[in-house]
């Protein structure tokens, strides 16, 4: 999801280079260091609440559990 995410901001910061994108707030090529920090605040924040990946996720055991023999 974090990738996704960043590959769309990369995008609209690059077209807001080439070409400002005339939103409030972002009507000059300057402005693009505005869409840097709402791309950071924006990975920051999906990295933050995702939920931990536990060991049934990852298809491991987990490192209490004894390992039976078949």
């Amino acid at each position: 999801m974090t990738k996704i995410i960043s590959a769309i901001i990369a995008l609209a910061i690059l077209a807001h280079l080439i070409r400002p994108l005339g939103l409030p707030g972002l009507k000059r090529r300057s402005d693009a260091w505005k869409l840097v920090i709402v791309a950071f605040a924006l990975l920051a924040g999906v990295i933050l609440l995702r939920p931990e990946p536990s060991a049934e996720t990852l298809g491991r055991a987990p490192a209490h559990a004894p390992v039976r023999a078949s």
